[in-house]
């Protein structure tokens, strides 16, 4: 009898451990906005320019470039999710038509993001849709190191 109480109590305890590491690792996994995306780019050397005014107030909520001397780095942050979409669609076909050789691709869709990206000789195109927000760029294949570096850092 004292044998299943433990076993009992010890299933317990493993079933809360098991809640507080998900709780924390989904914290720590911080959705990315706005302020977020303008803090982390200045740290790590970029200008920022808000570009909202090139879009429509119904469509964009908001949008920044980050930029250096040798790319920029676009984030939107659209008023609804298919807004988000379209634009996501819009940039993977601009991307698709671009007849380079390609060394590496990827394309997914779900409901809730889409990421399409395409490398090749002598460029990088990238384009990730969360929700109703959307990062992008096209930059010479030479940054792919520091781009996905910033990626790493943006956690999007």
């Amino acid at each position: 009898m004292k044998k299943k109480i433990l076993i009992i109590e010890l299933v317990i305890l493993f079933i809360i451990i098991g809640c507080v590491f998900f709780i924390l690792s989904r914290k720590s996994n911080k959705e990315l906005d706005m302020h977020s995306f303008i803090k982390i780019t200045e740290k790590n050397g970029f200008k920022i320019q808000d570009v909202k005014e090139q879009f429509s107030e119904e469509i964009v909520k908001e949008a920044n470039v980050a930029y250096n001397n040798n790319y920029q780095i676009e984030f939107l942050v659209f008023n609804d999710v298919n807004s988000a979409k379209n634009s996501f669609g819009f940039n993977k076909q601009s991307f698709e038509l671009d007849e380079s050789e390609v060394i590496d691709n990827e394309d997914i869709s779900k409901d809730k993001y889409s990421i399409y990206y395409k490398l090749t000789k002598n460029k990088y195109m990238y384009v990730k849709r969360v929700d109703n927000k959307l990062l992008y760029f096209n930059v010479d294949g030479s940054y792919k190191e520091d781009l996905e570096s910033i990626l790493k850092k943006l956690n999007f």
